[in-house]
């Protein structure tokens, strides 16, 4: 997937240089001192946590980007940890809940624009049954809890184009029926 960004360094993380040059769709380099700078997607995760009566947990957003907006839980891995490890720290970070085991849903290239500069993106999704959603809280960068039938989810509300395609994946591989069908 081509994507137009900009870089959101500046200048050389070598030499301080402001001479850079794209070279590749993710390679620059410095007119000054010559190293190759190298621009590659950072890694995210996200959770489809489904509760015994067939709901999934949607978080609003309590910041920007896409404040007010419906998200997974999840966010940026921290360096040494995997995907799994990142998702359950997340979900606790922001829901309060524990998790068990996650099941490898797919991956989808994301755009994160934050204050003014693009950050690319790879987020990685799982899904995990979990009992209820009763203990789940809106904690860090959460202003609610929305538990809800997967089919009856407004994508307009959803926060990113990765969360979208997920949960689209998510439906056509496991498909949950309405209570009242």
């Amino acid at each position: 997937m081509a994507t137009e960004w900009e870089p959101a360094f500046k200048v050389c993380y070598h030499c301080g240089s402001p001479e850079i040059e794209r070279e590749a769709a993710s390679v620059f380099a410095c007119r000054q001192c010559g190293k190759h700078l190298f621009v590659n997607p950072v890694s995210a995760v996200a959770g489809v946590l489904v509760d015994a009566e067939e709901r999934i947990l949607l978080l609003e957003r309590a910041r920007e980007p896409a404040k007010g907006k419906l998200g997974l839980p999840g966010g940026f891995l921290d360096p040494g940890e995997t995907g799994e490890e990142g998702l359950r720290r997340e979900i606790r970070e922001e829901t309060g809940l524990e998790i068990g085991g996650v099941q490898y849903l797919g991956s989808f290239p994301n755009n994160y624009v934050y204050d003014g500069t693009t950050y690319l993106v790879l987020d990685l999704f799982f899904w995990a049954r979990i009992e209820s959603f009763a203990d789940a809280r809106a904690l860090d960068e959460v202003a609610g809890i929305c538990p809800i039938n997967v089919n009856e989810i407004d994508f307009e509300e959803l926060a990113f184009s990765s969360i979208k395609k997920a949960l689209t994946k998510f439906r056509q591989e496991f498909p949950i029926k309405l209570a009242n069908d």
